[in-house]
């Protein structure tokens, strides 16, 4: 069974809750070939009960690929917001997956699996100290949070008038000349 991956360049996204089966549809697309052609993948998400039994498809395998290859994907959409995340945050992010050996038409095979992957990555990358402080800074500057509900040390300020200066702010550069 031939397993192939490509690297999600760009996506979009389709929500539609009047569509009685699929509630959501994300669309990925590859990095183009020299050529310019993308390969393409639908990733559906189905309500409880409407997933189809079959896994997808891939279709224009082993073809001239003037289209590139287009997958189909079906799941359930309990699975929709771990995959957006990924793919929406990480980078670079690959979709990964494997088809039948043969099918009919000769270019259209069954999917036998599929995912959404990323690169070996060191433990501990992630949101740091640095990024919930300047939430904080943020949430504060714009009226969102009051400075009085808040430690000085967890926006990374040196006291209460600090905090005080944020929440004064009356315009965005003035807010960036508070950040650190």
């Amino acid at each position: 069974m031939p397993l192939d991956q490509f690297e999600i360049d760009t996506y979009e996204l389709t929500i539609d809750p009047r569509d009685r089966s699929t509630t959501r549809t994300i669309r990925i697309d590859s990095t183009p070939f020299f050529s310019g052609i993308r390969n393409r993948a639908f990733l559906n998400f189905y309500r409880p009960g409407d997933v189809p039994t079959q896994l997808g498809w891939a279709f224009n395998v082993g073809g001239l690929n003037r289209n590139g290859i287009t997958v189909v994907a079906s799941m359930d959409v309990e699975s929709y917001d771990d995959i957006y995340t990924t793919i929406q945050s990480e980078s670079p992010v690959f979709f990964r997956y494997g088809y039948a050996s043969s099918g009919f038409p000769p270019t259209t095979r069954q999917l036998t699996e599929f995912a959404v992957t990323t690169e070996p990555e060191p433990p501990g990358e992630g949101p740091g100290e640095e990024s919930a402080e300047l939430a904080i800074r943020a949430f504060i500057a714009h009226g969102q949070l009051d400075p009085d509900e808040v430690q000085p040390s967890m926006a990374g300020c040196d006291g209460r008038e600090e905090l005080e200066a944020l929440a004064d702010a009356d315009s965005e550069a003035e807010y960036e000349e508070l950040l650190p």
